[in-house]
């Protein structure tokens, strides 16, 4: 706090004089010796801030063991607050560790941001173990200049007692403890296009009239990141906030949820948006308790001429009525990424994906998850395999998702990543059956390679494409990568090989691979 100042004379840097702390500032113990002064920044339009909460070492310079090492005592956020009301011209704020440890920050908080005439961005984390209250949501949310577009608060209310819109009763002694204090805004935030809620921690998540008198001061909102599943009063508020106020919602974030309510809660609280508007769908931790798919997949086609990403991450089962509506609705989708962890026991197999031709042609970025049938990690024929009829179907699945892939021509990012039931490698280490040879007319040996002869435009091939697994090298060679270095020209990565194999002493790259990269030089082998 001992290190600002303001220039007195702008053509002299000796002539400066220290910006004096409010009296209301708590004091910041620090060497002076140890401080450098620096000016204000008239022009600064970006702060970010991590506020610490244990001592930090600082060196001033000189070798490590110089006694100019100092501990340097962690900022209150008051302090940071301070520093921020100093610029007004500030557009971009991030504060990471912000903690309303004494009760004053929030009102601090609310009023420092309202000085902000020009501030876009505002981005707040908050320690879990310091949750906030609706007292302090409703301090920040309502005193946000009309300036913002964008708001993301990364916190915890442990509950949500206390409705947002009630008067709060504090103490006097509270006020203008960071200034002269602000009235609440009244008006909507006209420019903000992205809002993201603390979570609540408690079952019955927002109050209704909390969570409506926000979203009716977002008729520009474009980015929603839904609170959590929860009540249906809950639900029904926030279905009719979006219907009424704000219909412009085109991207959505479906964060983990807290508590296991029923995945159609989503659908629900969008019903009222226009038909075909919602472009992108980021959903985490999908778990469908008990909603019957057709809540699901008349979201989707209601939107399917839209809809250009679709994200499913760390995902639980997911009916295969709701992917194959995706798939075979979806014509205008870019982007489709379905991936759970490496332990799921809901696992998606072959025939997930291939209930219906795809319609997907403008398919850039496909990442999937699939579980091998077990009878299908040999490279040999059917009559070979001596297969049971359950694997013969899924044999003939894999196939299939394999012949509808190729039909993407405009794929440019293809990770496919295998599922072993019965295997503890991790699919980076493994290969997906056929995926990587042609196959061989003289022995009879399959192959699936040729399907893919279409995506001449393809990047990137990620996932589950090892080539020094028992299945793969001994079938994988130079026919192979020329047929590679001929319908896939710009191929720049594909994950052939462990991450850091080049660093590996007396690793030795396949002739074939050298061949390939010899062919193609901006090829990479691994992932790095």
């Amino acid at each position: 706090m001992h290190g600002l100042c303001t220039r007195q004379n702008q053509g002299s840097s000796s002539e400066q004089a220290e910006v004096v702390p409010p009296q209301w500032l708590p004091e910041y113990n620090i060497d002076q010796n140890y401080t450098i002064l620096l000016p204000l920044f008239n022009q600064l339009t970006h702060f970010h801030c991590k506020v610490q909460g244990t001592y930090r070492q600082y060196l001033m310079g000189g070798d490590v063991n110089d006694t100019n090492i100092r501990p340097i005592p962690p900022l209150d956020p008051l302090h940071v607050l301070w520093i921020i009301s100093l610029h007004p011209s500030l557009r971009h704020v991030v504060i990471d560790g912000l903690v309303n440890r004494n009760g004053y920050i929030s009102l601090a908080l609310g009023q420092t941001i309202a000085t902000l005439e020009r501030l876009t961005h505002l981005e707040l984390y908050v320690p879990a173990r310091y949750p906030v209250t609706p007292y302090d949501l409703r301090q920040l949310f309502f005193n946000c200049p009309p300036s913002l577009e964008s708001l993301e608060i990364f916190a915890e209310i442990r509950s949500s007692r206390g409705c947002l819109v009630n008067n709060v009763e504090i103490n006097e002694n509270d006020h203008n403890v960071a200034g002269p204090s602000s009235e609440p805004r009244k008006d909507p935030l006209w420019k903000l296009k992205k809002l993201r809620l603390p979570i609540i921690r408690s079952p019955k998540g927002y109050d209704p009239d909390s969570i409506d008198s926000i979203l009716k001061h977002c008729p520009a909102l474009e980015t929603w990141t839904a609170i959590d599943f929860c009540i249906d009063s809950v639900n029904d508020a926030v279905a009719n906030a979006i219907s009424l106020s704000c219909r412009n919602i085109r991207h959505v974030i479906v964060p983990p949820q807290h508590y296991l309510y029923g995945a159609g809660a989503v659908p629900h609280s969008l019903a009222g948006l226009p038909q075909d508007q919602l472009e992108t769908i980021h959903w985490m931790d999908f778990i469908n308790m008990g909603d019957p798919p057709e809540t699901m997949t008349q979201f989707f086609q209601r939107h399917s001429n839209s809809l250009r990403e679709i994200r499913f991450e760390r995902s639980g089962s997911i009916d295969k009525k709701i992917l194959d509506a995706i798939l075979s609705t979806c014509g205008s989708l870019e982007l489709l990424k379905v991936t759970q962890e490496q332990s799921n026991r809901d696992r998606f197999i072959p025939e997930d994906f291939v209930v219906s031709e795809w319609v997907c042609h403008n398919l850039q970025h496909l990442e999937l998850f699939v579980e091998v049938p077990e009878d299908n990690t040999s490279d040999q024929s059917d009559l070979e395999q001596g297969s049971t009829s359950e694997a013969y179907t899924g044999r003939n699945a894999l196939r299939q998702l394999y012949r509808q892939i190729g039909l993407m021509t405009k794929l440019k990012t293809l990770d496919l990543k295998r599922q072993d039931t019965y295997s503890d490698l991790k699919y980076h280490e493994v290969s997906l059956p056929q995926l990587l040879t042609l196959e061989d007319n003289e022995s009879g040996a399959m192959g699936c390679l040729s399907m893919l002869a279409g995506l001449t435009d393809l990047r990137e091939l990620r996932g589950s494409v090892r080539v020094d697994t028992p299945e793969v090298s001994k079938r994988m060679g130079q026919r192979e990568v020329r047929w590679m270095a001929q319908h896939w020209p710009v191929l720049e990565v594909a994950e052939f090989l462990p991450d850091g194999y080049a660093k590996t002493p007396d690793f030795e790259v396949p002739a074939h691979l050298q061949w390939l990269q010899e062919q193609n030089p901006k090829l990479r082998l691994c992932c790095e």
